[in-house]
């Protein structure tokens, strides 16, 4: 690999697990993090290993002890040292690890997520959205106006209930005839 002088240096590996743990932006267990910077970025384990306790020991990273894990996550103070740092990683590296997180990321969301919301306009209206997402990716939204705040909270607790169908049914009416 053209970058193994890079990658076998420990400033450099200690940038990479601060980098990981900026773009991923939450608390992170031991495994997911050595998972995520190592997937496809050749670093010895227990190089990286040493170097995610070295920085530990430093001060840049917290751990914690949450539903019988230990997690990490960045210091307040340590965000202005990687933003200065973070281009000594390579771009490939880099474009790798954030591939990575992004994966992570994006398998960490629900399936299939509902939400409806009311918001009351300034005439006095109410509307009442209905959103759904797959994956992260809006899949439908309907907004309804309705002349009530009772009206408003009934439509949303239907939508809520309702979703699935009503998203079938809107679904099959509009699609009807394409």
């Amino acid at each position: 690999m053209a970058y193994q002088g890079i990658l076998s240096n420990e400033f450099n590996i200690k940038l990479i697990v601060l980098f990981v743990l900026k773009h991923y932006g939450k608390p992170v267990t031991n495994r997911l993090l050595t998972q995520m910077a190592l997937e496809d970025v050749d670093i010895d384990y227990y190089l990286f290993q040493k170097c995610l306790f070295d920085v530990i020991k430093i001060g840049w990273i917290r751990t914690f002890k949450e539903e019988g894990e230990y997690k990490y996550e960045l210091c307040e103070n340590t965000y202005e040292s990687i933003e200065c740092f973070q281009n000594k990683i390579p771009f490939m590296v880099r474009q790798k690890l954030l591939f990575c997180i992004k994966k992570q990321l994006t398998a960490e969301l629900p399936k299939t997520a509902v939400e409806s919301d009311i918001v009351v306009s300034e005439k006095g209206e109410f509307n009442v959205y209905l959103r759904i997402f797959e994956k992260g990716d809006l899949l439908f939204e309907l907004n309804v106006n309705v002349g009530s705040r009772d009206l408003a909270l009934r439509t949303k607790e239907h939508f809520l209930k309702n979703a699935t169908e009503i998203y079938m049914e809107t679904t099959k009416n509009v699609m009807k005839d394409v």
